[in-house]
């Protein structure tokens, strides 16, 4: 069942329907995104649904067709990891990227309330792993 669910959030997600990706996700969530993804300038939490949404902005300014393909999925209880290969070609240098992204999930009353992105594997594990 998690991992139909967590298929059909990132299946939405590259599609671009976060009104759906959304309804799973708590209004006063924190997405964490990865420092090595980002631009130096940027802010390194994203809030509610809102926050989320800007971050796609973000990326869909960098990217011209990024994407997050699910790989592997961790239960941990209260919190998953789901392995990703992050795909895309940068919009104005058309270089194309591909690399792992470890992605941590925390759920709290059936709705993910925090968002960690790694690209450290055992970071994530150590994550996964603290209270």
């Amino acid at each position: 069942m998690l991992a139909r669910t967590i298929g059909l959030a990132y299946a939405a997600a590259n599609r671009r329907d976060f009104a759906a990706v959304l309804m799973g996700w708590d209004r006063g969530s924190e997405y964490h995104p990865s420092g090595d993804l980002l631009p130096p300038d940027l802010e390194t939490v994203f809030y509610g649904h809102d926050g989320y949404r800007q971050l796609w902005r973000y990326w869909l300014d960098a990217f011209e067709d990024i994407r997050w393909d699910p790989e592997e999925i961790l239960d941990f209880g209260d919190k998953f990891l789901v392995t990703t290969q992050q795909r895309g070609s940068g919009s104005g240098s058309g270089v194309a990227v591909r690399e792992p992204v470890f992605q941590l999930f925390t759920i709290r009353r059936g709705l993910v309330v925090r968002q960690e992105d790694f690209l450290d594997r055992s970071k994530a594990l150590e994550a996964a792993a603290r209270e």
